[in-house]
């Protein structure tokens, strides 16, 4: 499952992914989107360890800044995160 250079990495997330994501950037821990998605915390985690990997992100901070980049949320944490 590669990415051409017309696709975008967020595209290849699933709904849940994408959801856990949407949850945990407005601040939540994965305990408590857990309990708002009605999943265990291990599924979060999972969740987010699955999108690390489609996104090729090291870390979880370069995971958050590239989804949101890739969504558009983030023009004014460009610089910030730069070298995240």
């Amino acid at each position: 499952m590669g990415l051409n250079s017309t696709t975008k990495p967020g595209a290849q997330l699933t709904d849940r992914e994408r959801q856990v994501l949407a949850l945990l950037s407005t601040g939540r821990n994965s305990t408590q989107t857990a309990k708002h998605m009605d999943i265990s915390p291990r599924t979060v985690q999972q969740y987010v360890q699955s999108a690390r990997i489609k996104y090729g992100a090291e870390t979880f901070a370069k995971l958050m800044y590239l989804h949101g980049y890739s969504d558009g949320y983030t023009e004014g944490l460009r610089e910030a995160y730069r070298d995240a």
